[in-house]
């Protein structure tokens, strides 16, 4: 059975996001848009992960067989996922679920569109009673935190 209500991503253009677009399709589950962010936000402090050379070298050889061929014709990059186009797309096509993955805050007026009857599902690498931002996941792990090393869901 192929379950589509119209849903949405809003993500970026990594492997580990194109695994989960993967997994998604697996169980029949489509997108009928996907925006990539192609900017992020950089603040003023450092944010690199530890063991950056080690964790780039776990995902190559992790992510070397995924097929990352997605439909493009339902792919629309943008430099930020708050802009216009992202707006103008949901307030028109009033899609039932947008999934955000690996964006930028979401702003209200995209927030909005979304009231009452309509939902968005952010994922989250970490706990986020615990950690925030980016790399969450590893950061507990740097501190020695495995019990805080998870998804949040919300």
């Amino acid at each position: 059975m192929v379950f589509n209500r119209g849903i949405v991503l809003l993500s970026t253009d990594t492997d580990h996001h194109r695994y989960l677009i993967k997994k998604f399709e697996k169980e029949n589950i489509f997108f009928d848009k996907i925006f990539f962010e192609t900017t992020s936000v950089k603040p003023s402090f450092k944010t690199e992960p530890f063991e950056k050379k080690n964790l780039i070298n776990f995902e190559k050889k992790f992510f070397q067989k995924l097929s990352k061929k997605i439909n493009f014709k339902k792919v629309s990059f943008v430099k930020n996922i708050n802009n216009k186009r992202v707006y103008d797309y949901l307030s028109n096509k009033k899609p039932s679920i947008c999934i955000v993955f690996g964006t930028r805050k979401i702003e209200k007026k995209i927030i909005d569109l979304f009231k009452p009857n309509k939902f968005i599902i952010n994922i989250h690498r970490g706990m986020m009673s615990r950690y925030r931002g980016l790399d969450s996941d590893l950061w507990a792990i740097l501190e020695g935190k495995k019990n805080f090393v998870g998804i949040t869901i919300h």
